[in-house]
């Protein structure tokens, strides 16, 4: 099984970044903006913060950011600039697991009036939003009362967020809270808590923001969603984040089990990268001046349960799939094809006689060994 194959945007996608949250941008931090509809002058405007922003944000770092960098929302500049290019990129994410995701996220849904979602480092709520679209999409945003729960050091951004999520939603039922550091975790308890770009973002053990996640989640949550850049570091410090929660709860994707993550160290990392063009004309208009168009979603991810995994997803010996993650690589030595593949403890290898069409980064492979062999080798029809 491939995941991220068919994933669609509703329609009203670029109702909300190509009209409201690039509207909203211009009358709020362009000078004396006209009542104009954002247009290719206001992008010309906006072009040098937004081209600033990526080049800090898309750089690997191996430390804190410094100077102006380190509070990058304090400046309008990179709050525009987020609004504009980051918040639909980071949205388009989201909202991308959250889809692969769907039937378990409606028949949560569905089986409640009220569910409290969290938003930890919500920024412009790029996470709500995607969840948001997604449950418009589903026929569901306006038969579930929402209670948000945002936690962001920047409360403007926040702000920002909350007149777009309005603006794009005017008659779903929402409450919302923000906060600059997250509530004590007894005082309440949630159904969905999403993460963007924490791990990243934050430097030390996340033993602590493990321990919050797991005592803040309900006993029958849907769990959190953890997304990360696609880069090695941030996928591994994931890895390690996914093995401090497993102690306690269980993976629900896209792990095919809950044992200790064999890519969390070393050479390998998991991370995907999928064919997506979400739509937007300002969106690509910007991934074009930036000579990085967006054909392709780049990140690392993994859903978490508070609950323990059950005897088919323990990660034993037993589990009858495992994920690919690498796409299919040609060995000039043996004249195959193999693709490294997530097993608990140490990653494998499938081989192919030819190259495997339907198989990429991220699909669920079955398990299939030799008697005589620990690697596995595979026909291809």
């Amino acid at each position: 099984m491939n995941p991220f194959i068919q994933i669609h945007y509703p329609k009203a996608w670029s109702h909300i970044f190509d009209e409201i949250a690039c509207n909203f941008a211009k009358s709020n931090y362009l000078p004396k903006a006209s009542k104009s509809k954002f247009n290719d002058k206001d992008l010309k405007f906006f072009l040098k913060g937004i081209r600033e922003l990526s080049e800090q944000l898309t750089t690997e770092r191996k430390g804190p950011r410094i100077g102006k960098y380190r509070n990058y929302m304090n400046h309008p500049r990179f709050r525009s600039a987020y609004l504009l290019y980051f918040l639909p990129l980071q949205a388009a994410k989201f909202y991308s697991v959250l889809f692969e995701n769907k039937d378990r996220l409606r028949s949560y849904v569905m089986a409640r009036k009220k569910i409290r979602i969290v938003d930890y480092g919500a920024g412009p709520g790029s996470a709500t939003l995607a969840l948001f679209a997604l449950l418009e999409h589903l026929d569901l945003i306006n038969q579930v009362e929402l209670e948000l729960i945002w936690i962001d050091q920047n409360k403007k951004i926040m702000q920002d967020g909350v007149d777009i999520l309005k603006a794009a939603f005017p008659s779903s039922k929402f409450t919302i809270q923000m906060h600059a550091i997250p509530p004590k975790s007894k005082s309440f308890k949630a159904d969905l808590v999403l993460f963007g770009h924490i791990l990243n973002e934050t430097e030390g053990s996340p033993d602590r923001l493990v321990q919050w996640t797991l005592e803040t989640l309900d006993q029958e949550s849907i769990g959190s969603v953890h997304i990360e850049p696609a880069s090695k570091q941030a996928s591994q410090r994931l890895g390690h984040f996914r093995d401090l929660f497993v102690e306690t709860g269980s993976v629900v994707s896209p792990c095919a089990h809950s044992s200790r993550c064999p890519v969390s160290m070393g050479r390998e990392w998991c991370h995907f990268s999928i064919q997506s063009q979400a739509p937007g004309r300002w969106f690509k208009e910007v991934s074009k001046k930036l000579s990085s168009e967006k054909n392709w979603l780049k990140f690392s991810y993994v859903w978490l349960s508070n609950t323990k995994a059950t005897e088919k997803t323990d990660g034993s010996e037993k589990s009858n799939s495992e994920l690919a993650i690498s796409d299919p690589i040609y060995s000039t030595q043996t004249r195959q094809y193999f693709v490294f593949t997530c097993r608990p403890e140490k990653p494998g290898k499938q081989v192919f006689d030819k190259k495997p069409l339907r198989i990429h980064r991220g699909s669920t492979l079955a398990v299939a060994r030799d008697k005589d062999s620990k690697k596995i080798r595979r026909k291809t029809r």
